[in-house]
């Protein structure tokens, strides 16, 4: 991990833990708690910097970067989450099958639509608007073609301010 992904990864820590004693204190609740809708707002402005961040690294060839970045996030926002368990087994499942993979570029997109999921959830304004799917860079040609060189032709969207 680079020394800029380890700074924005303890940034978004930082910005986060605020709420944890809040949620510690509190305890899950049927009905979110002001804390806790102000906590899902942070998180669900953090997470599209995060988003783009990630994408700006990928986009540029470092995958790796990418991947770490988007592993760290959620490792650090999965204990904050206590109000959502069910958002906490997404993280866990897709930090689990990302491992699993042995294509950092698939890795990045599959903690990608981890973070896409939690963005949705913690929508303070839900959209229905759907986040384009990467597309193929007509511009590079390669003649091989093996699966696994798909990283070389997909870009990872950014998301808009909200």
């Amino acid at each position: 991990m680079n020394h800029r992904s380890r700074i924005a990864v303890g940034l978004i820590a930082v910005a986060c833990c605020g709420g944890w004693a809040v949620l510690v204190a509190a305890g899950p609740a049927p009905e979110p708690t002001e804390d806790q809708k102000k906590l899902n707002t942070t998180l669900h402005t953090t997470l599209r910097e995060v988003i783009n961040r990630g994408a700006d690294l990928y986009n540029r060839g470092e995958h790796d970067g990418c991947y770490r970045l988007y592993e760290g996030s959620l490792r650090s926002i999965r204990p904050l989450l206590g109000h959502k368990p069910e958002l906490q087994k997404v993280i866990s499942r897709g930090l689990a099958s990302a491992d699993g993979d042995p294509f950092v570029w698939r890795r990045a997109f599959t903690l990608r639509e981890v973070i896409d999921k939690i963005r949705d959830d913690l929508n303070p304004k839900p959209k229905w608007e759907k986040i384009p799917p990467p597309k193929l860079d007509e511009k590079k040609k390669d003649d091989k073609k093996p699966e696994d060189d798909k990283a070389e032709k997909l870009s990872m969207p950014r998301i808009a301010d909200d």
